[in-house]
């Protein structure tokens, strides 16, 4: 499968608004705690990360793991994705590093999701970095991006956000970048 996100940088008032209008047109959504571990092959840092290389992370949520590796193909950050649970986060993690993939950082984030058929839209807190909003659709090939891209920024004119507003980056890679800037 191939992850097509974009992300929108907010300010706390526009998070306010998103958490209000997730509620009341999709609601109740519940949140959900994040723990993203991101691991990098053959590096534990982004200053030579280059796009193509992948990116494995461990996500637990409510004391569940799942494993998730990823590609990144093109400028714009769309992923090839694959994801699988995990039963032990301790013995993915051996694996990982048997495997020469080294820690590079930890995401933690709340997060709302609604759901429109194929299509997530998403309010993140990400501690450290701020409220953010993103649209997601997961599609099955590369034919699909351009379809799937202008979905997501119809969507995201719905909520005011233009291609101004967008967040390149993802998150491990700003929590990164923390006081290197």
């Amino acid at each position: 499968m191939i992850e097509i996100e974009r992300k929108f940088r907010l300010t706390s008032e526009e998070g306010t608004l998103l958490r209000k209008i997730l509620q009341a047109k999709y609601g109740p959504v519940e949140p959900i705690h994040q723990v993203d571990e991101v691991f990098l092959y053959g590096m534990n840092s982004f200053a030579n990360f280059k796009q193509g290389m992948p990116v494995a992370r461990l996500r637990t949520v409510n004391g569940q793991t799942s494993f998730a590796y990823k590609r990144c193909i093109d400028t714009a950050g769309d992923m090839i994705e694959h994801e699988v649970d995990v039963s032990s986060a301790d013995t993915m993690r051996a694996i990982l590093q048997e495997h020469g993939y080294l820690p590079v950082t930890i995401v933690d984030k709340v997060r709302l999701e609604a759901k429109l058929g194929n299509m997530a839209i998403m309010y993140d807190h990400v501690k450290g970095l701020g409220d953010f909003c993103e649209i997601e659709v997961m599609a099955k090939n590369e034919a699909e991006i351009p379809g799937a891209e202008a979905r997501i920024m119809s969507e995201a004119a719905k909520f005011g956000y233009t291609e101004a507003s967008l967040e390149p980056r993802k998150y491990d890679q700003l929590i990164a970048m923390q006081g290197q800037e």
